[in-house]
Order: structure tokens, then C-alpha cells, then sequence
């Protein structure tokens, strides 16, 4: 194209102009005003909602977030946004759009897009939309929350936090705190995309607004068995008796007490994989493979030759591989999710190389087991069964962790790329571990930051006005926690005795300074919901103090064990005892707190039972927590003072078979109390006879004729049914002892020996031995509610000598009761160990002297 002639005169003109018109282009940003949702207490907003989701549960769970959204404004603003569907919308009203409304899709947003939890906050033309992957779950029987992909909720969520400030810190409206701003707005054009790092989170959720913001999400996609999918696999109440192949063997016997199977039986593995198809074609994209808790190999000849190696853990490696790879093959979209628990806590030895459907979830997770882990190819790569909490391990019900300790796990979690937690335990302690819990939600959304803002922001937005002295008492509880912190998943270092922890982190000088702090919080206090959130502190609190003080006042009773000190201790433990019985109701239901629903005293699902002896498996405290005080009274007992003693007469021509008659008709029978003197609800009563070549010993137990049992042969499953057992030191030397088990049933034994032992490197050095095979025999007979029982033991089998009038033996004499598998096992004990809740202590034995 030609350019007509211009002069010279008129072209730098032109120019000139054009150079000063750019400038003033390139000079001038046009900025476009932020999005003004609330100002100066009015809003031209309405909080809208899809018509239908697509499904009724997540149709009420965007609603619950709606309507969380809509008190967030109403607390920061005194401003109540409406909340419509989208086909009622008020003609001329702005819009915050949750999930995926067609004004969504017409603003060009696509939440069908995401995947996961996935989510986004964007602004189009005046309006606001949260929006993210909203599907249901695989199965439409599930209804909790967790089960479903709420990723609109997520954005929501966020969306309160970001920009109206709200502080997530709690569960309920009473955790929530909003703070008060004249004018809230997003920027124009906004557009945030957010991928949470975690693809699985659950723990016993509380709430779903709470555990949103906590990233404790759900479990959406996955199949999970709480840890052990052979259970269901192959389910020992359906196949028990009709196939009692499928299960391990013990002794010569196969055993389906405990649901341990006969991994090397084809069709036993057939049912596992058929177990894990199941669950994947009816709709889940991850299952969980996992072995059974507690795991205990068959000893049946194919199992101990299974792939050819004997580590029994590899075996199940190996298993569980080829059971993945044959998923693979069959269903390439799907994942398979094998746990890293019990005889495969560490990495397999025989490969390094999983399927590419496979992820592992780890339930050991120190800095050391993640090292190894890292030289092992998982294609899809790691989940975490987390034990930080929980009422099994030897706190109890007391607090755990700091929040340092777990936020450094969440940063070394994350640069590990783990995918998925389950908090084993969480939620326990709202009161006490309230910053600690926040800190490790919270530290998801970012690993690189610093906790101890996180701290400082629950203290002040949780306690407001009584910020300052709740930071001090955090601080010195916290202090004391950090030494404990670091323990290796379940392998703790902590001593085995509770009692021992108690009183070695909550002395008598901590407990008061931290009273005085929230007792100063208290007095400070003025916004309703900081009372509220004082007073679950304040209820914990009072129930750690009075929990740590018995332990100081049992402490001085072993030293003193007099009448005066005996009283302060007993009257601290019935004060306990009312305390506890003041958070049920009169039909033994927990009373939720005053205006918080959401939560009651350490948990719905918590028992009186649990509440007393502080906790299950390792925390159970026994005395003085569990004395049978009034009786204690009743007889002038100073539990601990007097040594247990028992005679045992001489055996006359009088029949066995008979516990009130015959040769046993003038021997005193002797009880059985609780192992740390608490009352029974089966009683057992002893009788002891000898001669020259046995120990003879009749048994009168309470027992509920309704209770049935199977034999479990000689060192099979005895130990897991209702029992008897019998310690015995014929040297009186409490070093060297044999134990007998046996139940209410014929051919059901078990026994072992300690301290026969010597060579100090032998794995079994200093433990029971198995292996020790006694010639022993009983006799067992069922009349009504009552068994009967006659044990004989021949001196020669423990190697000695005939007793002589005076001789003296250490022994003692237990019962396990399993209460028809519902809640704690009843432990009975003649001589009670007031010390470890443990049949073998043989410093706690009582004494024999023969007659």
C-alpha cells in the first residue's frame, strides 16, 4: 500500500502528538474499584443456592454452608444476608452463588471441572461465586458429610476465612468467630484456584463447617475398613464353622477366634480380592487392603513356606502386591490403598516396585521410616494413620501434643507428599487441645508457615478479652507437653505406668499457676461465646487437676499409709467419682454443654466407664481410682499394707470333684477382688490342696450360663476367651514363674514360664516363653450360672520339691473376663497390683505357706 506524501512539517507534528497521546496512554492505570459486599451496615448481596445439586444430601450440606456464611456476616457486619435458590433470586440483587448455579456456568466458571476437594473464589461483574467439586458418595446409603466431595463448602469455608476474617477454631457456631468491619469487598475480576494438599483427611468429625476449615475433610472416593479389610473379607461369623480352613492354625487345631486367616489357602485370597473388587465396582476409586489387627500367622505348613520366605510380614507384602497387581490389570482406573501396620511396619525386602494402582498407607511415619520408604517406588504415592491422639494411649484423657511438635509433622508430611491422614483419636479435648488441634488443621493450607502465629491468632480470636492470661496457661501446659512430644508413632518410650507420666508432667506447682491463669480468664471474660469456650477449658481442666492431685496424694499414701492419709486420698477420689457422674444424664447419657450442641465432655461417645479409669488399652489407671471405697471403709482395709497370704492344707482321701465336700469340705475359700481392688461383677473364690507328687487348686466362678465357648487346643486362642490363670513361683525367689491359662471348655489351654531364660542375648531373655510345655490338667463343669473348675499340678512339671509344713511359695491367682466382648475385659486378681494393671508383676504375688 502507498503512502501519501505528507511534509515534513505536518509529519513531526503528527508524531509528536502520537508520542505525547502514548505517554499519556502508557502513563494512566485504569483501575477497576473492588467488589463491595457490606457497607456501612447495608448490603445489595443475597447468598443463592443451586435449585437442585443433583443430590438431597449435598443439597443440605451447601445449605449448612450458606446458612454458616450468612451468621459470619451477620456477627461481623450486623448485616443478614437472604438465602434463596437460584430461581428465586430478587430481581436487581447481587449474588454470592454457592456451588454449581447456572449464573456460575454463564459467567463462564466450570466447578464440573475440578476434582478432589478442588475449588475456586471468583468475582464476574458485580458477582461473587464459590464453587467447587460437588459429588456424592459411591454408596447413596452414606450420609455423613465425609463420605461426599464438598468442594463448594471448602470454597465457602475459605471464603469466610479470607475475606470476612472469620476464625474457624472450634466446632459449632460457638467456635466460630467473625470479627466486627464496616465494610466488606473482593477485588473485581478475582479469580482464586486452590488444590487442597491433601487428597484424604477424616478423623471422628464433629461438625462440617469446622472440619472443612480444619482440612479434615472426609473420605470421599475411598473404602476404607478403619485400618483391617480381612474382617470383611472373610468374616469369621460366616465362615467360622462352615470353612474353619480359611483360618489360622494353632497348635493342631484351626482357630477363628480373632478372624487370623490361612493366608496360603487360594480361596482365602480369592476372597480378600473379591472383598476389594466389591467395593471398587460399587463405585469407590481407592480400597483399603489391610491385614487383620493384631496380626497372628497360621503355622500351618503352606503358610510357613508361603513365597518362600519366612519374615511373615514380606509374606503379606507380597500377598497384598499381587492382589494389587491383579486389580491393575482388571480395573486400571481404580487404586488399592495397602496399609504399612504390625508385621509390615517396615518397607519390603524382597521388591521395590509397586503396581502402578497402588498407595500405601504408612502407620509408622518417623523421620526413619520415611527414609526407607523413599528408596520403595509407590506409584500413587502415601497416606497416614496418625496415633498422635486418642484415649488408648498413656495419657488418657489428657492433653498429647504442643502445637510446635505438629506443626513440624504437618511440614515433614508434606514435603514427603503424603496424600491422605486419618487422625486415629482426634477430638477428644476441644478444651485442652484446642490450639494444638487448630495448629495442625490449619498448617495444611500452608506448611510454610509459622505456627506460632497460628497459636496467637486462636488465643486472641478464641478468648478476646481474656487472651493475655489464656496464652500463659497454654504456654506452661504446652512447656511441659514438649518434652513427650516426640515419640515414634506407637512405639512410645514413656513409662508403661500412667501414673508415673501424671505425675511426672502435672506436679502440684504447675496445676495451681495454671489455675490462677484461667481463673483471671475467667474473671476477664464478657463476649458470651469466650465464657463458653472457658468454661470447656475450665471443665477439662478441673478434671486433669483433681486426676493429677490423686496421683500426689497416692504417692504420699505408699509412703504413709495410715488412716488420716488414706482419708484425703479416698475423699479426693469420691469428689472424682461425683465429677464424673455429673456429666451424664439420670439415664447415663452424656449431657451435651450449656448452648454448644456440638459438643459434650470429651465426646459423644465416651463412656462413664472410660471417664473413670481415664482411657483403654495403655492409660487405665486402677488404683486408688478403682477402690471399692465404702468397702475399703466397711472393713478397716489400708489397701497395700498387708501382704495376701494363703494356707494350703494337706490333701486328705477325699474326692476332687466337689468344691464344698469331699477332700475340700474344710479348706477356706479364698476371693478374688478387682486386680487393683475394685468390685466385681463375677465373682471367684479359690481353694488349695497338696500331697507329695501335686498342687491341687478348686475354682467357684460366677458365670453366666448363657456363655458358650470352643476348645482352642494347647496354646491356641485360650488367651482370648474367658479364663482362669495361675501364677506360680515355687522358689519364692519372684524371678523365675509359670503361667497356666485355661477356659470353660475341655482341651482349651495355654501356658508358658519366665526367667528359665539366662543368656541375656536370647530375644526372650527376661520374657515369657512359649515354648515351656507343662504336664498339667483340669477339670471343667458348668452348673447354672456358676463354673467349676479343679486344676492339678504335678510338682515335677515346675521342677519341685515336695513342700514341707511352713514351706512358703510366691503365687497368684487371675481371672479374665470378657464380658461377652462388650467394653474392657473384668481383670481379677487375689494379690492386686496396685501398680501396673498387669497379671505379671511377681513383685505384687502373694504368699503360699503350706500347712
Amino acid at each position: 500500500m502507498r503512502i501519501p506524501h505528507c511534509p515534513k512539517s505536518l509529519l513531526s507534528l503528527c508524531l509528536g502528538l502520537a508520542a505525547l497521546l502514548l505517554g499519556a496512554c502508557t502513563a494512566t492505570k485504569v483501575t477497576v474499584p473492588d467488589t463491595i459486599i457490606v457497607a456501612d451496615g447495608k448490603s445489595d448481596f443475597e447468598i443463592v443456592l443451586p435449585d437442585d445439586a443433583g443430590n438431597p444430601n449435598i443439597n443440605r450440606y451447601l445449605r449448612q454452608g450458606a446458612t454458616a456464611l450468612q451468621s459470619a456476616f451477620l456477627e461481623g457486619s450486623e448485616v443478614s444476608l437472604p438465602i434463596v435458590a437460584e430461581s428465586k433470586r430478587t430481581p436487581g440483587k447481587r449474588a454470592i452463588c454457592i456451588g454449581n448455579c447456572r449464573a456460575t456456568q454463564a459467567a463462564g466458571l466450570k466447578p464440573t471441572q475440578c476434582k478432589n476437594y478442588d475449588f475456586f473464589i471468583a468475582e464476574r461483574n458485580g458477582d461473587i461465586f464459590l464453587a467447587g467439586n460437588d459429588a456424592p458418595a459411591s454408596n447413596p446409603k452414606l450420609v455423613p458429610f465425609r463420605f461426599y466431595y464438598l468442594g463448594s463448602v471448602k470454597s465457602t469455608v475459605a471464603f469466610m476465612e479470607k475475606f470476612l476474617g472469620t476464625k474457624i477454631l472450634l466446632p459449632g457456631e460457638t467456635g466460630r468467630s467473625t470479627p466486627k468491619r464496616g465494610c466488606i469487598s473482593v477485588p473485581a475480576n478475582l479469580t482464586l484456584k486452590i488444590s487442597p494438599l491433601l487428597r484424604m483427611a477424616t478423623s471422628a468429625q464433629y461438625e462440617m463447617i469446622y472440619s472443612m476449615s480444619n482440612n479434615d475433610f472426609g473420605i470421599a472416593g475411598f473404602s476404607l475398613y478403619g485400618g483391617h479389610s480381612y474382617y470383611s473379607a472373610v468374616p469369621a461369623k460366616v465362615y467360622g464353622e462352615t470353612h474353619p480352613e480359611y483360618f489360622a492354625l494353632r497348635g493342631n487345631k484351626r482357630i477363628s477366634t480373632g478372624n487370623h486367616l490361612c493366608i496360603s489357602n487360594p480361596e482365602v485370597q480369592e476372597l480378600i480380592y473379591l472383598e476389594a473388587k466389591k467395593r471398587l465396582e460399587a463405585g469407590a476409586e481407592v480400597v483399603e487392603l489391610a491385614q487383620t489387627d493384631g496380626y497372628s500367622p497360621c503355622q500351618c505348613e503352606p503358610c510357613k513356606n508361603l513365597f518362600g520366605v519366612s519374615d511373615e510380614g514380606e509374606k503379606l507384602w507380597i500377598l497384598h502386591r499381587n492382589i494389587a497387581a491383579r486389580l491393575y490389570r482388571e480395573m486400571p482406573d481404580k487404586k488399592v490403598l495397602i496399609i504399612c501396620y504390625g508385621p509390615t511396619w517396615q518397607p519390603p525386602k524382597t521388591f521395590n516396585r509397586f503396581p502402578p494402582n497402588t498407595m500405601i498407607e504408612l502407620c509408622a511415619y518417623s523421620p526413619s521410616d520415611l527414609e526407607a520408604w523413599s528408596k520403595i517406588t509407590v506409584p500413587q504415592g502415601y497416606t497416614s494413620y496418625v496415633y498422635h491422639w486418642g484415649s488408648y494411649k498413656l495419657p488418657g484423657f489428657t492433653p498429647m501434643h504442643s502445637p510446635e511438635f505438629l506443626a513440624g509433622e504437618v511440614q515433614r508430611f508434606a514435603r514427603f507428599g503424603i496424600k491422605g491422614v486419618y487422625r486415629c483419636g482426634f477430638g477428644a479435648s476441644f478444651g485442652l487441645e484446642g490450639p494444638a488441634y487448630y495448629v495442625y488443621g490449619k498448617m495444611w493450607d500452608d506448611p510454610s508457615q509459622d505456627f506460632r502465629q497460628l497459636e496467637q491468632d486462636f488465643y486472641h480470636a478464641a478468648y478476646g478479652e481474656s487472651a493475655a492470661p489464656m496464652v500463659q496457661f497454654f504456654a506452661m501446659l504446652h512447656d511441659r507437653l514438649r518434652p513427650f512430644d516426640k515419640l515414634d508413632g506407637l512405639r512410645t518410650t514413656l513409662p508403661r505406668n500412667p501414673r508415673a507420666y501424671l505425675g511426672f508432667v502435672y506436679t502440684p506447682e504447675l496445676l495451681m499457676t495454671m489455675d490462677k491463669h484461667l481463673t483471671r480468664a475467667e474473671k476477664l471474660a464478657v463476649n458470651a461465646k469466650v465464657k463458653r469456650r472457658l468454661h470447656l477449658v475450665r471443665l477439662e481442666f478441673d478434671y486433669l487437676k483433681n486426676l493429677a492431685e490423686i496421683v500426689h496424694l497416692y504417692h504420699a499414701y505408699r509412703i504413709s499409709p495410715d488412716r488420716n492419709s488414706f482419708e484425703t486420698l479416698a475423699q479426693r477420689v469420691e469428689a472424682r467419682n461425683q465429677m464424673i457422674d455429673s456429666y451424664f444424664d439420670d439415664k447415663g447419657k452424656k449431657k451435651p454443654l450449656p448452648d454448644w450442641p456440638e459438643l459434650s465432655f470429651r465426646g459423644g461417645s465416651t463412656t462413664k466407664a472410660d471417664l473413670l479409669r481415664n482411657g483403654e488399652l495403655a492409660a487405665p489407671l486402677g488404683a486408688p481410682y478403682a477402690w471399692n471405697i465404702p468397702l475399703l471403709r466397711e472393713n478397716g482395709v489400708l489397701p497395700g499394707k498387708l501382704m495376701q497370704r494363703v494356707t494350703v492344707c494337706r490333701r486328705n482321701d477325699g474326692a476332687l470333684d466337689d468344691f464344698n465336700a469331699g477332700a475340700w469340705e474344710k479348706v477356706p475359700a479364698t476371693e478374688l477382688s478387682g486386680i487393683q481392688l475394685g468390685s466385681l461383677k463375677l465373682g471367684t473364690s479359690f481353694k488349695m490342696l497338696y500331697d507329695d507328687k501335686n498342687i491341687y487348686v478348686a475354682f467357684k466362678a460366677a458365670l453366666p450360663a448363657s456363655r458358650t465357648y470352643l476348645p482352642q487346643g494347647h496354646d491356641g486362642g485360650a488367651t482370648g476367651q474367658d479364663c482362669l490363670e495361675f501364677f506360680v513361683d515355687p522358689y519364692g525367689e519372684r524371678e523365675i514363674y509359670y503361667h497356666l491359662i485355661w477356659n470353660p471348655v475341655a482341651k482349651s489351654t495355654y501356658d508358658s514360664a519366665r526367667g528359665l531364660i539366662k543368656d541375656a542375648l536370647n530375644p526372650l531373655f527376661n520374657k515369657f516363653d512359649p515354648s515351656w510345655n507343662g504336664e498339667w490338667s483340669y477339670t471343667t463343669s458348668r452348673d447354672g450360672d456358676n463354673w467349676y473348675s479343679v486344676l492339678t499340678l504335678p510338682l515335677a512339671t515346675i521342677s519341685a520339691e515336695p513342700p514341707t509344713p511352713g514351706t512358703v511359695w510366691c503365687l497368684n491367682v487371675g481371672r479374665t473376663d470378657y464380658n461377652d466382648g462388650k467394653g474392657m475385659p473384668e481383670l481379677s486378681l487375689w494379690s492386686p497390683n496396685l501398680e501396673t494393671m498387669s497379671f505379671h508383676d511377681p513383685e505384687c504375688f502373694g504368699e503360699a505357706v503350706f500347712q
